[in-house]
C-alpha cells in the first residue's frame, strides 16, 4: 500500500471576533452573537476551495448555496478522535463561507478544546472582545489547518508559529510570511484563509500534532513543452493531430471529444481579445439573502491563459496543454500581448524571459502579486492554422519564429477510413460513382495544375466527415453522402476556389452555364451536370461504374 501523502492544506487566521465566538465572550442584546468561526470571501480561489473538499459530503442549501460536512480527525490522536465539521455558506453572503457550531464544547470540534492544547482568553471578565488586550499575545498567530491527505482524510489542528523542524519549502514559508503579514493594529486581524496546495511535492504525511511533515521530495519537472501550430488547408485532419500528439506525451487514452483535466481547449475567433486570454477585473453582482439585497465588489476573472498556466504549475510532472483553435482568426500578437515575451523557450521548455503581470501572480500564486510570471517545462502550447481561411489576421515573423509548424498534408494516411462513394453528374448526363478520396484528390490536382491556384485552396481528407454505416442501404447512404457533398462543399469551392480561378486561369472548374451559386446548388440537387468538361474527364479515369442510365443536361 502507498504511503499517506499531504494533499493540500486549509488555514484560517483565528481573529477577535471568532476567538469571542468559541469562547462565548460576547453575548449582545437580541441575540446569541457569532456562533462560527468565519472564513470570509473564497472570490478569487473557489476552485482551489471546491477542490479542497472534494472528498467532504456535499449538500444545497434551500438557497442554492453549498454547504460541506467533512469528518475531521485530530492530529497526533492515536485513537481516531474525531468528529464532524459543517462548512458552509455565510447568511447573506454566497461568496462568504464559515464554519459552524464552534460555541459550544459539545459541538465544537475537539482539536478546539483546551485539553487538546487550544488556547483559552483571559478570566477577566472586562478584557473580551471590546478590550482587544484581552486576546493579546493569545492569539496573534493563532490559526487553525486542516490537512487533506492521498487517504481521503482530513486532519483538523492548530498553530501559533512554524516549528524549526518544519520543511523548508515555498508553499510552507508563504503561510508563515501570511501570519506575520496578518497580525493587524492591536492585535485586531484581518481575514486570513486559504489553501497551501502540495502539488509540486512528494509530502509524506505523519500523524504528529507538532510536526505532520515527513519526508519531503519536490517532484521532478517534466521537461521538453514546446510550442507547436499545426497548419494546412481545411480539412487536413490538424485537430486529429493535436489528439495524436496529447496522447503521445502522456494522455494515451486522450479523446477530444471527452476532455481531460490537463488539456484546456480553446477555439478563438475575431473578437477574442487580451482580456478573454489572461483574465480582467470583472463586477460581480451578489444577492444578499438576509435583507433582499444586491452587493456589488469587483473581482479577477482568470482567462483561458491564466487557468492553464496555474494548471501546470500545480502538475509539474505532467504535461498540461493549451488547445488554441483557428489561431489566425483572432488577432494572435493582441491575444498574447505581454506574454509574447515568455515564447522564447529554453533547451528544457521553460521560458528564457519572466514578466511582472501582477493580476497573473495574484492568482496562481495565491495573493503573492510581485513573482514573476513564466511558462513552465511541462506547458504545450499547441495551436491549429486553416491556410485558406479569407478573413484572417496575419501573423508577423517575430510571432510565427516562436513556434514550431507542423504541416498537415493534403494525403490521406495509410488507415484513411473516411472513403465512402459519393456521385456526379458527368458530359453526357449518366450518373458516376466515385470513391470520396479519388474525388478529393482529383480536385486537389486540379486546383493546383489546371486552376492555378495556391494549395492553400485544396481541401483535405477530412473536410466532409462522411457517417459510414454498412446497416444502411447502399442507395440511402449514397443518397446522404451526396447530401453532404451539396451543403458541405459546393460553397466553398463556388467562393474560395471558382470566383478566384477566374483570375488565375482559363480553365474552370463548374460547366460555363453556371452564372451564379443558386443555379450551381438547384443543379446539383437535380442531378444536373455542374462540373466543366476539363473536370469531368479528370475524373473520368476514376469513376468505379454507371449507376442511373441516363440524365440529360436541361
Amino acid at each position: 500500500m502507498s504511503p499517506e501523502k499531504i494533499e493540500s492544506i486549509f488555514y484560517k487566521g483565528i481573529n477577535p471576533s471568532d476567538f469571542a465566538a468559541i469562547y462565548k465572550t460576547r453575548k449582545p442584546k437580541g441575540g446569541n452573537g457569532q456562533t462560527y468561526i468565519n472564513i470570509g470571501s473564497v472570490k478569487g480561489n473557489e476552485e482551489d476551495f471546491l477542490n479542497f473538499f472534494s472528498y467532504a459530503e456535499q449538500s444545497i442549501n434551500a438557497n442554492g448555496t453549498l454547504s460541506f460536512k467533512l469528518h475531521g480527525y485530530v492530529l497526533g490522536k492515536k485513537d481516531g478522535d474525531s468528529t464532524d465539521l459543517i462548512i458552509s455558506h455565510r447568511t447573506g453572503k454566497r461568496s462568504d463561507y464559515r464554519i459552524l457550531n464552534q460555541q459550544n464544547p459539545v459541538t465544537r470540534h475537539p482539536a478546539f478544546l483546551k485539553e487538546n492544547g487550544f488556547p483559552e482568553p483571559e478570566k477577566d471578565k472586562n478584557k473580551f472582545l471590546d478590550d482587544p488586550s484581552g486576546f493579546l499575545g493569545i492569539i496573534d498567530y493563532l490559526t487553525i489547518l486542516i490537512i487533506k491527505t492521498s487517504f481521503h482524510k482530513y486532519y483538523v489542528t492548530f498553530i501559533d508559529e512554524i516549528k524549526n523542524d518544519w520543511p523548508n519549502i515555498d508553499v510552507i514559508n508563504s503561510l508563515f510570511d501570511k501570519m506575520q503579514d496578518n497580525r493587524g493594529k492591536d492585535n485586531r486581524k484581518k481575514d486570513l484563509a486559504g489553501i497551501l496546495n502540495f502539488d509540486a511535492y512528494d509530502c509524506f504525511f505523519k500523524n504528529d500534532r507538532n510536526n505532520p511533515f515527513g519526508s519531503v521530495e519536490k517532484k521532478s519537472v517534466k521537461q521538453g513543452a514546446k510550442s507547436l501550430i499545426y497548419y494546412g488547408a481545411p480539412g487536413t485532419g490538424k485537430s486529429f493531430g493535436i489528439e495524436q500528439f496529447v496522447r503521445k506525451h502522456g494522455i494515451p487514452d486522450y479523446k477530444a471529444n471527452l476532455g481531460n483535466d490537463l488539456v484546456h481547449r480553446v477555439t478563438l475567433y475575431p473578437g477574442y481579445s487580451y482580456s478573454d486570454f489572461v483574465g480582467q477585473v470583472m463586477p460581480v453582482v451578489e444577492d444578499n439573502f438576509d435583507n433582499d439585497s444586491k452587493t456589488i465588489s469587483y473581482e479577477f476573472v482568470p482567462g483561458d491563459f491564466t487557468v492553464v498556466l496555474k494548471k501546470a504549475l500545480h502538475n509539474p510532472d505532467r504535461f498540461v496543454f493549451l488547445i488554441m483553435e483557428e489561431m489566425s482568426r483572432s488577432n494572435i500578437s493582441s491575444v498574447f500581448g505581454d506574454l509574447f515575451q515568455l515564447l522564447d523557450r529554453d533547451n528544457t521548455g521553460r521560458s528564457e524571459y519572466v514578466i511582472n503581470n501582477s493580476l497573473i501572480a495574484n492568482y496562481i500564486f495565491d495573493g503573492n502579486s510581485d513573482r514573476p510570471v513564466y511558462i513552465p517545462s511541462n506547458l504545450m502550447i499547441v495551436g491549429t492554422v486553416n491556410t485558406s481561411d479569407q478573413n484572417v489576421y496575419a501573423m508577423d515573423t517575430a510571432f510565427k519564429r516562436r513556434f514550431e509548424w507542423e504541416y498537415v498534408s493534403t494525403i490521406p494516411q495509410d488507415d484513411f477510413d473516411n472513403n465512402p462513394e459519393i456521385s456526379f453528374i458527368d458530359q453526357n448526363g449518366n450518373d458516376q460513382q466515385i470513391l470520396w478520396e479519388d474525388f478529393f484528390e482529383t480536385l486537389n490536382d486540379y486546383i493546383v495544375n489546371e486552376l492555378k491556384l495556391n494549395e492553400d485552396k485544396q481541401i483535405g481528407p477530412y473536410f466532409i466527415k462522411f457517417s459510414i454505416n454498412d446497416k444502411v442501404p447502399a442507395e440511402k447512404r449514397l443518397n446522404h453522402n451526396n447530401d453532404l457533398i451539396k451543403n458541405k462543399l459546393l460553397q466553398y469551392l463556388w467562393e474560395d476556389v471558382a470566383s478566384v480561378s477566374n483570375m488565375t486561369s482559363e480553365n474552370k472548374l463548374f460547366s460555363e452555364n453556371i452564372s451564379s451559386f443558386s443555379s450551381l446548388y438547384s443543379k446539383y440537387e437535380n442531378k444536373k451536370r455542374i462540373f466543366s468538361n476539363s473536370f469531368l474527364k479528370a475524373l473520368q479515369n476514376k469513376v468505379l461504374k454507371d449507376v442511373s442510365g441516363n440524365n440529360e443536361e436541361a
